[in-house]
């Protein structure tokens, strides 16, 4: 079962959180909320991570462990999956002790328009307001039953190199932007919602691509016109949910 974490609390941020390494200290890479993306994030500064000087630690091995990352306050879950390369400070929160696959998933999931309708109208009521992304918080958005955790781990693989790839590079982004407003996002609602998929002719035609190989081994990510278009139809019953 995974668990949600809050990040690490300094007791004095100016002290112990640097924008480079010092002499002194056991100086590790940290991600703070600020630095969080959608499927990725950009650690700028550094912590002396020596335990016994900090008002709230956290477990020994933070940085080493496969986790998803969340931005503590937003108006919506923001998250990137870290593979085990950073600190996280308390302005982040983070999820983990569950397999690979699970938590690209989740980070999937909760990078979606769809939870982020869900977070904005049933945690704040639409109240358009920055809140606090707690583990509380967190804890109670639902997680399909049926997660197909290969498709959307390799999903999650293949937005994080396109948000990756598109720093500077227009037609990366549209690619990005593609994937994930369209085709990813009709995955999931798909999986949140499969009773209420009228087009099932489209569905069926955007899971045939995504179940083939080419897909699958992320060797391919150029959607035909039909693939695309098909999605499209499956979003038309969701209006509901756009962010």
């Amino acid at each position: 079962k995974a668990t949600i974490k809050r990040g690490i609390e300094t007791g004095c941020n100016r002290e112990f959180v640097s924008e480079r390494p010092k002499s002194k200290g056991i100086w590790k890479p940290l991600i703070r909320g600020r630095d969080i993306a959608k499927f990725t994030a950009k650690s700028r500064v550094y912590l002396d991570h020596t335990r016994t000087k900090l008002a709230k630690p956290g477990r020994r091995d933070l940085q080493d462990i496969p986790k998803v990352v969340v931005q503590q306050n937003s108006k919506h879950p923001i998250a990137f999956y870290d593979s085990g390369q950073f600190l996280v400070l308390n302005s982040g929160t983070y999820i983990t002790n569950a397999n690979e696959e699970f938590l690209k998933s989740i980070c999937v999931l909760l990078n979606s328009n769809l939870i982020s309708w869900f977070f904005r109208t049933v945690m704040t009521n639409n109240a358009g307001l920055t809140v606090n992304l707690l583990p509380n918080n967190l804890g109670r958005i639902p997680i399909p039953l049926e997660l197909d955790l290969t498709l959307f781990s390799t999903l999650c693989d293949l937005l994080t190199r396109l948000r990756d790839e598109s720093e500077g590079m227009s037609k990366k982004s549209v690619e990005f932007e593609l994937w994930h407003e369209t085709m990813t996002e009709s995955l999931v609602v798909a999986t949140y919602f499969p009773h209420l998929i009228k087009d099932r002719i489209a569905y069926e035609i955007v899971r045939a691509f995504t179940n083939s190989n080419a897909f699958r081994t992320s060797q391919r990510i150029a959607c035909d016109e039909e693939t695309v278009l098909s999605a499209k139809r499956i979003l038309e019953g969701f209006k509901f949910v756009r962010f």
